[in-house]
């Protein structure tokens, strides 16, 4: 008991060790005491300084329905974020009367078919409009743009075409009492469903455009494409259906400027980079950055050269990737966040990214997933996130199944108040902190941690996705010369911010700049460098505080340690000096 009540003062100074109390008064564990004073020698030894944390609210009162057809929005308060980011729901309404996603973190609705609450026709503000301009490529009589040829050549893009959007688009204008006798919608964003174009490489889901030059039968192509070369046949095809993927843009676009709109236009998954799954691991982020051959052909101009003139993308308002999910892997959250912060090496747009809650075979997502979908993305660079359900959801739903994926809204609600309340981080001057690529998480499976920084203090939000929900993963974080190491339990989603301000509370430490620890994440192998002393010794700590033994040949101020035979994991590196100075620092082995 006297250790509890010495380690409970300590919680003042961090948040970890006060979940480590935590632990250590569930569990009554050796293994739990042993955690604790190891995470209370990094608080007292870390680079020998104290970071206070200003808060984190790790709990909240928060007491879902979990009722057939309901979704729990009042079981959090009114809560709204800064007005840059579009957080658009598409999602059911279950004859909402009360437009609840606009008092709980969403920007807009997007009404489309029975996802209508029985007030939005005459009083949804326009600002708060969104919609889906579905079914772009269908049209009443067959058209080669759809299936099986998926040609952009010979379709009737003066009679047929125009005809259907202003069909299409009269019916989204009825929607609401103001345009209901107009043949063009008034909303604040608009995304364009197009879908219908074939890709060639290895990609997901890629209908090869190799496979209309080799079995072209029932499909209407200019002869002389047909006896070219089978690399100007793809060529002429990805010039050509960029032309054909921006008619529809320009017609909206036209009824945008005619109707004098301040309308915001996308098309849905038609990114720089697509969207995809297994070409993550094909190429080096280097590649993903520079390489040319990965970005869309819809992104390029009529030389297939990117282009910032490039005739589609340049009618494209915002960018609008999409990270539906698979199946249930860990990687998910790492494979969203990549959706990101690929796009934006592209693009300098805003990036509105897609999230759905179930996979494809309508089962939903993991309730933590569905919190970490609304939480990270922000933190990670996008300008907003459009939630959208198949259509069978968007009428009130009758089975247990139902109940389960509304759930999953209950949890996606939790994670945008969670963030909110951290809505300051996102106004002035701030900027996102990105440690390590998306990528690197996804290839590495790594736990993710994204930061906001903003004056003199940070915001952390991490989750280990690969973790067990009895697994304690201790995720040692940095910006600059602060560092710190949180605990992340099981899955669940850390989210705390921290004062950046530190003092020296010790005289006898070594300066910050008279030490390098290199490589840090290590191999099998790994230097410590001083800059004017003589290293004395070398201790290594693991996360139960024992120390273990590691071979190392030094030479005055310069130190081989040997790590082969340490497993992968965290470490505290405690160095000292012939002068008796010492100074600590975290490590990684992997």
């Amino acid at each position: 008991m006297l250790l509890f009540y010495s380690i409970n003062v300590i919680c003042y100074s961090g948040f970890i060790i006060c979940t480590f109390v935590e632990q250590l008064l569930f569990y009554n564990t050796i293994d739990a005491m042993k955690k604790t004073l190891f995470i209370f020698l990094i608080l007292l030894m870390s680079e020998h300084k104290i970071y206070s944390q200003t808060f984190c609210p790790d709990t909240i009162a928060f007491a879902p329905a979990n009722l057939v057809g309901k979704i729990s929005w009042d079981a959090l308060p009114i809560f709204s974020f800064p007005s840059q980011f579009k957080i658009v729901y598409e999602g059911p309404r279950l004859l909402d009367s009360l437009r609840r996603p606009l008092k709980h973190g969403f920007s807009h609705i997007a009404n489309q078919y029975n996802n209508f609450g029985p007030t939005d026709k005459d009083s949804l503000q326009v600002k708060n409009r969104a919609m889906t301009w579905y079914n772009v490529a269908e049209v009443g009589s067959p058209q080669p743009w759809k299936a099986p040829c998926i040609s952009p050549w010979n379709n009737d893009t003066i009679n047929a075409y125009p005809a259907y959007w202003k069909s299409q688009l009269t019916y989204y204008a009825a929607l609401y009492t103001n345009t209901q006798t107009d043949t063009f919608p008034q909303v604040d964003l608009m995304a364009a469903d197009i879908e219908e174009s074939r890709r060639n490489g290895f990609n997901d889901n890629a209908d090869y455009i190799d496979s209309l030059y080799a079995y072209p039968t029932g499909c209407t192509i200019p002869p002389a494409y047909l006896t070219g070369s089978q690399q100007n046949f793809v060529k002429k095809y990805e010039r050509d259906m960029m032309l054909l993927y921006n008619t529809p843009m320009k017609y909206a676009k036209k009824g945008i400027a005619s109707h004098s709109y301040t309308t915001k236009l996308s098309s849905y998954n038609d990114g720089p980079i697509s969207t995809t799954w297994y070409k993550i691991y094909n190429h080096s982020w280097t590649q993903w950055q520079t390489d040319t051959s990965l970005v869309s052909y819809l992104r390029k101009d009529t030389a297939l050269q990117v282009s910032a003139n490039a005739p589609f993308y340049n009618n494209c308002d915002f960018i609008s990737p999409d990270c539906y999910l698979f199946g249930d892997y860990p990687e998910n959250l790492a494979f969203s966040l990549f959706q990101i912060e690929v796009n934006k090496q592209w693009s300098n747009k805003d990036i509105v990214l897609w999230e759905w809650l179930r996979y494809p075979n309508g089962n939903p997502i993991r309730k933590t997933t569905a919190e970490a979908l609304a939480i990270f993305p922000l933190m990670s660079g996008a300008n907003g996130m459009w939630l959208w359900d198949a259509y069978s959801s968007l009428v009130a739903p009758s089975t247990a199944a139902d109940t389960t994926h509304l759930g999953n809204y209950d949890h996606y609600i939790k994670g945008l108040y969670r963030l909110s309340i951290f809505s300051n981080y996102f106004t002035g001057v701030y900027s996102i902190y990105i440690p390590q690529t998306a990528h690197y998480l996804f290839v590495n499976q790594k736990p993710v941690w994204r930061a906001v920084v903003k004056g003199n203090n940070i915001l952390i939000g991490a989750q280990n996705p690969y973790a067990l929900d009895s697994d304690t993963t201790y995720l040692p974080v940095s910006y600059g010369a602060w560092s710190n190491t949180i605990a992340l339990i099981g899955k669940q989603i850390f989210l705390c911010d921290f004062s950046l301000t530190n003092v020296d509370v010790k005289e006898n430490v070594l300066s910050e700049t008279a030490i390098k620890v290199f490589p840090n994440p290590a191999g099998i192998s790994f230097k410590i460098e001083l800059k004017d002393e003589e290293i004395k010794s070398i201790l290594l700590y693991d996360y139960l505080g024992r120390q273990l033994e590691i071979p190392f040949i030094k030479i005055g101020n310069l130190a081989e340690v040997n790590s082969h035979a340490v497993s992968s994991g965290f470490y505290l590196l405690q160095i000292v000096t012939s002068k008796n100075k010492m100074i600590t620092r975290k490590l990684i082995i992997e």
